[in-house]
């Protein structure tokens, strides 16, 4: 195994350096682009054009959409990206200035388009000269109006360079000329120069030419002045010059605009640029270009429109081979590699066969050892096997005799109630141990092939019915709602009804107990084509989806820990089930919480029996009885014993979901102690907040809350931290144990025990509590401790200071004090006595005695001003009890002078 690990891990190796080739340096490049009109947009389209023949960069493109704050903030995340190289479009020459020096300062190369910034902190700058494009447009109105006229002015983005400088460049071109001129801003885009010119056209129509600063600010100005001027037309230029769709050509040759100055966009003149930066200075490159413009009239338009769409053909069949160049290299790259792998493998398959080879003389020796060994293992598991079903056997002889001999002792009229009830716990647990063996027993027999059904024909609609009606004194004794529900028509089957009732029996006990008090365990029956079906469901807890499987699965518990059966009984229903031909599911319970267990049987042909099966009469349904499902599934019901403070005897909290064990503690305990009992963690935990108990005896395995989560919760509560608590469990693994104790547990005893080494263990707990109880000294004295050292101490010194705080409050009463302690009255009581060995009233008049003794030494009162003072009602009853407390006259202390 080892060498073909290393063999595989060749292969793996081979094929890792196959796959990896040599790749170019990927250089990023970052666009941050102001908005996305028309020229942004042709732009980026010869940008990416131009990245075509420059394979080892590429772009990311961020968009502003004319807010220069949000392009300050794209361009910190370029930063933010470490991109190699930042290109910067911005929207305003102010607002953008710091953002660029950020990136030129963190050591990535910039190169600003298009629009100037404020400052010198960039790497290169490509763009348009717009002063000339300015003077240009003056040119064109000195020639279009040579005697001189009104111009309307429509200016981009105000404060941005292009608006800035195009206006500047036109207004020194008209310095001497007779030409007035009206200014409005369209910000760039198109509805807002049309509304600007509409709201200028409506009050002054008397103009003779509109000068846009970009031809969209142009386009919109003609829409307003044909809605306003119908017929009059006015000669409107613009900027850009830009092919495309409602762009500046389009708009020339459909007679929007007279001309327009074209404005280079020099996108692949910057990707130029950039991979002159990114080769390391190897090819220089300029700091500023300066793009000359030109004015575009009608007949230049059109042969512009006609080169464009020449070179957007040109440009797409490059992209087209390109795309196809691309595909055919990693066709071929991939054929490539799949032939060295194809080498490889060869050369691998060629040793793997020469090593299976001799790997298979070596199998074939072991083989036949392992057959033989085989042979051996199913000889020594049919012994055991046979061994395991005849002890089985054996034990159903003993428990007869035990079982039989008990059920007599139960009749007999002569017994103590003590004595009756001993042995009617333990008959009931014979008869339980006995089912148990023989449900051991089936389920060996049906593995060995040698169970066979018993067919007879059963009304299934009555015998089911009589099988639920078995569960009622249940149903009521746990508080559960039990129904049935089937059709109005008799269902008969032939069936084995003994092994059907099992079936039913375990599958409700099943639902029993995993069901709460208040909820609802449903039998449903009905025939569904040649099978009779029933359903039981529940409003337990449920089954994860995957453990519904494993339910049926020999000895599988969802909770080892909390287990309350042996983990035999579903595998033995679904075993009577295959059995008769049936299946059975598991799943949600539609309704609601819990689970739905579904059983199908076929209602069975009479003409595929020899013999016709006996029809059953109804007597001859039920084998198990009312009384048995109480015997083993019933809680018998306990006294409830009440706890008075004036109590003399301990007091013990059992938890156990056992009702016999339970019964059994309560029997034990009885004489010595006052015994309380809990069926389960959640009841035990209330009931012991409630009645502070002396000591707890608490299971380990329970359905709701386990014993350690019990044990813990009881430890971290103030009320019940001081209790000890010992656990019984019938599992005794030193790692449960453990556990145990790291929880708060104060001793482990393991079922069975023996009653009698029981109580000296509770004894013993209880004797070592009141060990470390401290003694009158604890309350009486006035120095305060510097250091609590456990809760408990804690919790006394707490009681103590409220006392002194109302020391002369003569209506101070435990109520008070357990209502500012969060506790009731029993509480504080039992834990106070628990603690100090005095009731919460005796440490109160104790605390007061001290108080008075120590002002009586110091002389500066009379004895009826200490008394009350300390909270007495009179000075009579003060002497009285400072005389039995101290022996003493409070006189004999005082100093005060007379």
């Amino acid at each position: 195994m080892k060498t073909i690990s290393h063999i595989f891990f060749l292969v793996a190796l081979s094929a890792l350096f196959i796959g990896c080739g040599q790749r170019e340096h990927q250089f990023r490049i970052g666009l941050s682009q102001c908005s996305d009109d028309a020229w942004r947009t042709r732009m980026n389209e010869e940008m990416q054009r131009e990245l075509l023949f420059h394979p080892y960069m590429t772009l990311s493109i961020r968009s502003a959409n004319a807010d220069s704050r949000k392009q300050s903030e794209d361009i910190d995340k370029f930063i933010a990206e470490h991109v190699d190289l930042l290109v910067v479009s911005p929207n305003e020459a102010d607002g953008l200035t710091e953002a660029v020096g950020r990136a030129y300062d963190a050591g990535i190369p910039v190169i600003v388009a298009d629009r100037r910034i404020n400052g010198d902190k960039y790497t290169a700058f490509i763009g348009g000269d717009n002063l000339q494009v300015g003077r240009l447009l003056a040119d064109y109105i000195l020639h279009s109006l040579p005697e001189g006229g009104r111009v309307l002015e429509v200016q981009g983005l105000s404060g941005s360079t292009p608006a800035v400088l195009r206006h500047k460049g036109m207004m020194d071109g008209l310095h001497d000329a007779n030409i007035r001129i009206v200014s409005c801003c369209g910000e760039w885009f198109q509805d807002k120069a049309e509304a600007e010119v509409a709201a200028i056209l409506v009050n002054d129509t008397a103009f003779d030419l509109i000068v846009a600063q970009n031809d969209l600010m142009g386009i919109g100005a003609f829409l307003a002045a044909e809605k306003l001027l119908p017929g009059n037309h006015i000669g409107i230029i613009g900027v850009d010059a830009l092919s495309g769709k409602s762009n500046g050509l389009e708009a020339i040759l459909a007679g929007q605009l007279d001309a327009s100055i074209s404005y280079v966009t020099a996108g692949d003149l910057i990707i130029q640029t950039a991979a002159d930066i990114l080769t390391g200075g190897q090819i220089p490159f300029r700091r500023d270009t300066v793009m000359p413009a030109m004015l575009i009239d009608a007949p230049r338009a059109e042969t512009l429109v006609q080169f464009y769409e020449r070179m957007d053909h040109e440009v797409n069949t490059v992209k087209m081979l390109d795309e196809r160049e691309h595909t055919l290299d990693e066709a071929f790259r991939r054929q490539r590699r799949l032939l060295m792998v194809i080498a490889v493998f060869a050369v691998l398959l060629l040793i793997l066969f020469v090593y299976y080879l001799r790997l298979y003389r070596q199998r074939r020796r072991l083989h036949e050892q392992l057959m033989e060994t085989q042979g051996r293992l199913e000889e020594a598991t049919r012994s055991k096997l046979m061994f395991f079903t005849n002890v089985s056997h054996d034990f159903r002889t003993p428990l007869t005799l035990i079982a039989d001999p008990l059920g007599q002792l139960e009749r007999d009229v002569t017994l103590s109630q003590e004595q009756h009830g001993l042995v009617a716990m333990a008959h009931r647990n014979a008869q339980v141990l006995l089912r148990l063996i023989n449900q051991v027993l089936d389920f060996r027999k049906y593995e060995s092939g040698m169970l066979r059904p018993n067919w007879s024909k059963v009304n299934i609609s009555q015998a089911l019915r009589e099988w639920t009606e078995a569960f009622s004194p249940l149903a009521k004794k746990r508080h559960v709602a039990l129904s049935f529900e089937a059709p109005a028509e008799t269902i008969e089957a032939v069936l084995d009804v003994e092994k059907t009732e099992r079936i039913a029996f375990n599958i409700i006990a099943n639902a029993f107990k995993f069901t709460p008090g208040n909820g609802h365990v449903g039998v449903r029956l009905w025939r569904k084509g040649g099978d009779v079906c029933f359903s039981v469901s529940d409003t337990g807890s449920g089954i994860p989806e995957a453990y519904r499987q494993q339910v049926f699965d020999t000895f599988f518990q969802l909770d080892a820990t909390n287990s309350q059966g042996s983990g035999i009984g579903l595998a033995l229903v679904k075993s009577f089930v295959t059995l008769q031909g049936g299946t059975i599911t598991v799943a949600d319970n539609p309704e609601g919480q819990g689970t739905i267990f579904l059983v199908k049987l076929p209602i069975g042909n009479l003409s595929s029996f020899r013999s016709e099966p006996a029809a059953l009469a109804p007597d001859q349904y039920v084998h198990i009885t009312a009384e048995q499902i109480l015997t083993e599934l019933g809680t018998e019901g306990l006294e409830e014993v009440s706890v008075s403070e004036n109590d003399d005897k301990s007091i013990m909290l059992v938890i156990d979901d056992n009702a016999d064990i339970r019964a059994y503690l309560r029997q034990v305990f009885c004489d010595t102690y006052t015994v309380i009992t809990a069926e389960n963690g959640t009841t035990g935990l209330r009931k012991a907040f409630i009645s502070v108990p002396d000591i707890i005896l608490c299971d380990l395995s329970m359905p709701d809350i386990d014993g350690l989560e019990v044990c813990r919760q009881l430890k971290t509560e103030q009320v019940t931290s001081h209790i000890p608590v010992l656990m019984l469990t019938a599992r005794s693994l030193d790692e449960q144990q453990i556990e145990g104790y790291e929880y708060g547990a104060d001793a482990y005893v393991s079922k069975p025990f023996k009653a009698d080494i029981l109580k000296a263990q509770v004894a013993s707990l209880i004797e070592n509590r009141k060990r470390v109880k401290s003694d009158k000294s604890r309350i009486e004295s006035q120095k305060p401790k510097v250091e609590l050292q456990t809760p408990e101490e804690q919790f006394v010194q707490r009681f103590t200071d409220l006392v002194k705080e109302r020391l002369d409050d003569e209506t101070l009463s435990v109520e008070t004090l357990a209502d500012k302690m969060a506790m009731s009255r029993t509480q504080l009581y039992r834990k106070i006595k628990q603690l100090t060995n005095y009731s919460p009233n005796e440490i109160i008049r104790n605390i007061r005695l001290q108080e008075a003794r120590a002002l009586l030494s110091k002389g500066t009162m009379a004895v009826s001003e200490v008394a009350y003072n300390t909270g007495f009602t009179s000075p009579s009853y003060f002497t009285k009890c400072y005389t039995d407390y101290f022996g003493e006259l409070p006189s004999a202390r005082n100093n005060t002078k007379k």
